[in-house]
């Protein structure tokens, strides 16, 4: 474990569990999936409803993360989240946000890494981002991801294009 997190609670009760910068970070569960909806809605134009994150939750392929911060008795205020999923050495990240007002806090930064360090065999990862979303795209291209190919309209509301961004193992 990077010294960036530290294990919150003894191995057996906090299996999961990291904190950092007063966010933690730790596998969602069912009793999340309302939370994480309504993150979705506050976030982006094309929500994923509750059964959407539910689905991908409960796939063996899927892969979600919740962030918390304190709210000086414990961590329970959702802050942001991580949707993604991963099949024989592939991965895609399908979702991540931070709430308005945890934005530029670093949280997206913990859930990336997070969801980097849990799946070290992952020899590709995808994603698709708006070519608008320029914080986006620099955070990416931080963890090593880079574009490779634009796809024109890729998004509706607001009309965008994306792009298609790929971090192979040897990034």
């Amino acid at each position: 474990m990077t010294e960036k997190f530290r294990e919150t609670l003894p191995a057996a009760e906090g299996a999961g569990r990291r904190e950092a910068s007063g966010v933690l970070i730790r596998t969602a569960e069912e009793r999340d999936v309302s939370e994480i909806a309504a993150l979705e809605k506050r976030c982006f134009s094309d929500a994923w409803s509750e059964t959407s994150v539910r689905g991908t939750m409960n796939s063996p392929l899927g892969y979600v993360l919740i962030a918390e911060r304190t709210d000086g008795e414990g961590f329970d205020l959702p802050c942001g989240y991580l949707i993604a999923q991963v099949f024989d050495g592939e991965g895609e990240l399908l979702r991540i946000a931070a709430a308005p007002e945890a934005r530029r806090r670093g949280t997206g930064r913990l859930l990336l890494e997070r969801m980097l360090e849990d799946h070290p065999c992952v020899s590709v990862w995808r994603l698709d981002v708006r070519t608008k979303n320029a914080a986006a795209i620099a955070l990416y291209e931080k963890y090593g991801f880079r574009i490779v190919t634009e796809n024109p309209d890729a998004y509706k509301d607001p009309r965008d294009n994306g792009y298609l961004m790929i971090r192979t193992a040897e990034n």
